[in-house]
Formats: C-alpha cells, sequence, structure tokens
C-alpha cells in the first residue's frame, strides 16, 4: 500500500474505531454504531481526496465484515475489528479501475 494510502487508512480507522466507541458509549444500537463509525471513516477517506467509488467499496466492505460477524455472534468489539479485516481483504482484490472514463 503506498504510503498516502496508509496515512489515509490509519486517519480513516482512528475516526471510526472514536465514533464507534462514543456511539456504544451513548447507548446507541450496535449496528447503528458501526454504521456511525462507517460514516466518519468515509468523511475522513473524502476529505483526503479518496474517490468516491474507493470510499464506497471499502464501506461496504467494512459493513458487510460487520454485519457477518456480528451474525455469527461475534461481540461488538470483535464485530469491529472483522469489519476493519473485511476492508483490508477488499483491498487485496484488484481494484476496479476508478480513474477509467465510462
Amino acid at each position: 500500500m503506498p504510503p498516502e494510502m496508509e496515512d489515509m487508512a490509519d486517519a480513516a480507522g482512528a475516526a471510526a474505531y472514536e465514533a464507534y466507541n462514543v456511539a456504544l458509549d451513548s447507548g446507541m444500537e450496535t449496528s447503528k454504531a458501526a454504521s456511525f463509525a462507517i460514516e466518519a471513516a468515509s468523511k475522513i477517506m473524502t476529505e483526503m481526496g479518496a474517490p468516491t467509488e474507493l470510499v464506497a467499496l471499502m464501506s461496504k466492505a467494512a459493513q458487510e465484515g460487520f454485519d457477518l460477524a456480528l451474525s455469527q455472534g461475534a461481540s461488538a468489539e470483535e464485530a469491529f475489528s472483522s469489519a476493519g479485516e473485511s476492508i483490508d481483504q477488499a483491498m487485496e482484490d484488484p481494484l476496479p479501475n476508478i480513474n477509467e472514463d465510462k
């Protein structure tokens, strides 16, 4: 991963983690807290110049990983970790050419 992508991933991950914990601490339901965290990470990525398609891809991977883990009985913390793992997996797959004219 290029250094600028690592910086973005770190910033987005930190934003998601903080948003997730704040949401849970305020009594928000776990799935809604995950959505709140994903939105926070997406905002950071967009502000750092990530293409919309990449943000959408990573957001989808995170939500799917979170939901799957939760449905399999994972704790809130484990499900959050699974969301991150799903993003990592999505980034290992060949990315669509998001700069290609449509």
